[in-house]
């Protein structure tokens, strides 16, 4: 799926597919957190994914911010839904909660499709001179192995298994474990 991006040359896409792959065959954060203070589980009906992300949260001083601690994941899903969790689950571990959630929503915003072009044509938004692709490119930059999830813009129906995990993280910062 990432190789419909018009952004993506063919080099990119196989790697995007690659880091999607193996985050999906081997993710980090998944299995029960034993520690965790906070969690939220969200289904997704229209794809059938389940997940229910823990985290731990910790403030080390009072006059610091709390960070996340770990993460992990448990449910069932699908290939692109468990890449994501896992790919959250490597990078929030060690950033504050606004951070955390600041990244979340830079990420669903970088997912948000596109205005789409016929075959062989330049969209004004992906054109390499445009603000939007600039934009996007710096976006990209700053989410790093995120920006593999990029392919679900072509895909409305498949976004929200990109950012299942996602969700959850927000909904579980705003919620403690009990």
């Amino acid at each position: 799926y990432a190789a419909a991006e018009p952004m993506l040359n063919p080099t990119l896409s196989a790697l995007y597919q690659r880091v999607i792959l193996e985050h999906s065959a081997t993710p980090h954060g998944l299995g029960p957190l034993p520690a965790a203070t906070h969690s939220a589980a969200l289904h997704n009906a229209l794809c059938g994914d389940q997940i229910t992300l823990r985290l731990q949260v910790v403030t080390t001083a009072p006059e610091e911010s709390p960070t996340i601690a770990a993460a992990g994941f448990e449910g069932e899903s699908c290939a692109l839904c468990r890449a994501s969790a896992s790919l959250l689950c490597k990078l929030v571990p060690g950033r504050t909660l606004q951070a955390a959630l600041t990244l979340s929503r830079e990420l669903q915003n970088f997912l948000r499709p596109r205005r789409a072009t016929a075959p062989g044509q330049t969209s004004p938004e992906t054109s390499p001179e445009t603000p939007q692709a600039i934009d996007d490119a710096a976006q990209a930059d700053r989410l790093g192995d995120l920006s593999a999830l990029v392919g679900v813009r072509d895909f409305p129906s498949r976004q929200r298994c990109a950012t299942l995990p996602w969700e959850a993280l927000g909904q579980a910062l705003s919620t403690p474990a009990r």
